[in-house]
This record gives C-alpha cells, sequence and structure tokens, in this order.
C-alpha cells in the first residue's frame, strides 16, 4: 500500500502562511517608506508603523472572530444587501447629482468604475463627462 504524504496538515495551512507573509512584507514596506516622514513631522519615526500595527491587530481580531462564526446562519442578511444594491435610496448622494453619475458610470469600461466613483465623490468637478464626436471621454484638471 501506497503512503500518501502532503507539504501541509490542512487546506487552509497553505493560505494563512501566504497571508503571513504579506502582512509581514507589508508592514516592512510601510516601516521603511514613512520612517523619515514620521520623524520629521509627527517627531516619533514609528508613528505610521504603530498606526499600521494596531489595525493589523484589528484585522487579525476580526478575522478570527469571523472564523468562529456560522455565516450560513447569517444567509437572511444576503436579502439586505441585494436590496441595498437594486434599490438605492433617492434624493442626494455622495457622488453629487444622480445624472451626472450615470453620465460617468456609462462612459466608463468595467476597469473605470473605482475611477468614476473616487472623482465623482470629490464633488464632481474633477470628473466631468465630455461627448466629443459620439465618443463619450473623461476629462480631468490637474491643478488650476
Amino acid at each position: 500500500m501506497r503512503t500518501r504524504y502532503t507539504l501541509f496538515k490542512s487546506e487552509t495551512e497553505p493560505i494563512v502562511i501566504i497571508m503571513a507573509i504579506l502582512l509581514v512584507t507589508g508592514t516592512i514596506n510601510v516601516f521603511s517608506s514613512s520612517y523619515v516622514l514620521a520623524a520629521m513631522n509627527f517627531e516619533n519615526p514609528y508613528y505610521f508603523l504603530q498606526r499600521h500595527l494596531q489595525w493589523l491587530l484589528i484585522g487579525i481580531v476580526a478575522c478570527w472572530i469571523c472564523r468562529k462564526i456560522n455565516y450560513q446562519r447569517l444567509r437572511w442578511l444576503m436579502f439586505i444587501g441585494l436590496g441595498i444594491n437594486l434599490f438605492p435610496a433617492r434624493g442626494g448622494s455622495l457622488c453629487g447629482d444622480n445624472d451626472q453619475w450615470r453620465a460617468a458610470v456609462d462612459c466608463a469600461r468595467p476597469s473605470e468604475f473605482s475611477a468614476g466613483g473616487v472623482c465623482k465623490a470629490d464633488g464632481g468637478a474633477d470628473g466631468r463627462v465630455l461627448d466629443l464626436g459620439g465618443d463619450r471621454q473623461r476629462a480631468f484638471s490637474y491643478g488650476a
């Protein structure tokens, strides 16, 4: 009889290892890129590292709590989220006038949906839509 050897003990172990590597790498990047800025502006070279570690700890605790929750019992929340997405509230929105927002989304390719949200969320001044010969393009004004 052949014995089967596996590299990991469970299916989730490689995911946890990869996540830990990414968290450590991200923390090193945050610290190395913000050390001088924090030392000059906040008189504490570890300011951004401390904030990052606080949020990292909150995220790890949230993941641990979510791991313990039986989310199958929360399936009824799916219908609330679906209702919010399908039937948004009428009236004012964070993105300005609803017609402007629809025009910005209509001209955007799928990869630009987040860009449309960002340019409309700041008041709509930066992301106006121009109609240039049937081709809709987004015009940005950088600076003045």
